[in-house]
């Protein structure tokens, strides 16, 4: 095997590694945190839209105390706010 293949393969499994469920409260932390730098400036209820300078608007409408499954919170960061998957599992951490 060469290589460079080698180093293909490590980050695809890297960027396969599972995405652990977290409640509500610690995902907006992480979306609160840099880099991705989102404010929540809107609340209704367990309703939220955060902003944020550099990504596009999101709606969370989790309770605080609602656990959310990694897959959900993948889809979150790769689908709604736009990062890899590397890159999610990077915020998260």
């Amino acid at each position: 095997m060469d290589i460079k293949n080698f180093d293909l393969f490590k980050n695809k499994q890297l960027a396969s590694e599972p995405i652990p469920s977290m409640k509500a409260k610690e995902l907006i932390k992480c979306l609160c945190r840099y880099p991705l730098c989102y404010k929540v400036v809107r609340q209704r209820g367990s309703h939220r839209t955060l902003k944020s300078e550099y990504y596009p608007v999101l709606r969370i409408s989790y309770h605080d105390s609602f656990e959310i499954s990694g897959f959900r919170v993948k889809k979150i960061l790769t689908e709604e706010v736009g990062l890899t998957e590397i890159m999610a599992i990077e915020v998260i951490e």
